[in-house]
């Protein structure tokens, strides 16, 4: 599995991981005002912003 394989490296070169900062399986990702999925999109809610 991917994911034990990464958190096993992180592990062994002692590297911690916050809970509460990660999200994992998800589909898509909110991030510095785009939408992270297949691709990168402008989040919407940001040019609404613009358009007020």
């Amino acid at each position: 599995d991917h994911l034990q394989k990464v958190l096993g490296a992180l592990e062994q070169n002692q590297l911690k991981v916050n809970k509460k900062k990660c999200s994992f399986g998800q589909l898509n990702l909110e991030y510095l005002g785009h939408i992270i999925s297949a691709g990168v999109a402008t989040d919407p809610k940001k040019l609404e912003a613009m358009w007020l």
